[in-house]
């Protein structure tokens, strides 16, 4: 399994930020991390540029050139808040597979509410034919599964609605379990809102980068 930060030149500022919290909260991280943008240069070791295309266009492109066959995908501005528990992720790793296409890891939000009972301790199955089954939250997801759902030419906003959509008419051939507590916490809503940094998450990332003495 690979993990993937999502971003774009608008927003890649933010980068530097989202790294900083992740060493920080998962120090003991055992996956490779690869970034997605647009064009211009990021100073990072693995990165993936799609030289513009739309959204969905460029992690199709991404996936199809990958070696592996899970992505952890999560957006840049996802500003994680607390320590991260390898074992748990590695848990969810292991259930993506066969007939479960996508792992959900934040912690439950109003959506929650749809999500059934099941056998597997620790987590609830969502349904596919429930709003925002395709959701950018952060999730593990299969490559075959990401084919199924994303489309080329899409934006994320699109991704999610359209994909939702077309989850509908999957329901025999993929699952989604998601967790009861979350394994990756970050700032709900993101770091961005409308364009605009998200007030509450700049308050809580200027009291908490330099806690610990970290810089």
């Amino acid at each position: 399994m690979r993990i993937v930060v999502l971003t774009c030149d608008k927003y890649n500022w933010l980068v530097p930020l989202f790294f900083h919290f992740l060493e920080k909260n998962w120090p003991d991280n055992p996956y490779p991390v690869d970034i997605i943008t647009e064009k211009e240069p990021l100073d990072y070791k693995s990165v993936f540029y799609t030289h513009g295309d739309p959204w969905a266009s460029g992690i199709l492109n991404y996936i199809n050139q990958a070696k592996d066959d899970k992505f952890l995908l999560i957006p840049e501005d996802y500003v994680i808040k607390s320590p991260v528990n390898t074992a748990r992720v590695k848990k969810a790793e292991k259930l993506c597979s066969e007939n479960i296409g996508c792992v959900r890891l934040n912690q439950p939000d109003k959506y929650f509410r749809f999500a059934q009972k099941t056998d597997v301790k620790g987590y609830r199955e969502y349904p596919l034919d429930r709003p925002y089954s395709m959701s950018m939250q952060t999730a593990i997801r299969q490559k075959k599964y990401i084919k199924d759902v994303f489309r080329y030419g899409e934006d994320a906003w699109q991704a999610e609605i359209k994909g939702s959509q077309r989850l509908k008419g999957l329901k025999r051939k993929w699952r989604i379990l998601w967790t009861k507590s979350a394994i990756i916490d970050y700032q709900a809503g993101g770091f961005m809102v409308a364009g605009r940094p998200r007030a509450s998450v700049v308050k809580w990332v200027i009291e908490n980068i330099t806690k610990g003495g970290e810089k």
